[in-house]
């Protein structure tokens, strides 16, 4: 429950620097990386809630886990994210 409240108010405070039209470029890719792995995190808990018959391919906590693995392993975006981090922090061009 931590890390989902941790989440959901990293995304909040990415949104509000948006609608302050202030920089939010840390803070959104903070909340990138934050949600995609609590979302991968509770879809793992919840396929060992279901147990083997989460496996069969029909259950909707299958879906819901391959997506959010999918949005680590396939495009690599925490990798991203956390590069798009240090080059802010330290001051590099994009």
């Amino acid at each position: 429950m931590r890390k989902l409240r941790a989440a959901r108010l990293a995304t909040l405070k990415a949104a509000w620097l948006v609608d302050q039209r202030r920089a939010n470029v840390i803070e959104s890719s903070m909340a990138k990386i934050a949600s995609a792995e609590i979302a991968q995190e509770a879809g793992m808990l919840g396929m060992e809630i279901v147990g083997l018959e989460a496996g069969a391919g029909d259950e909707l906590i299958e879906k819901l886990f391959r997506d959010a693995r999918a949005l680590n392993i396939v495009e690599g975006k925490g990798q991203i994210q956390r590069a798009i981090i240090a080059r802010q922090l330290v001051g590099l061009p994009r």
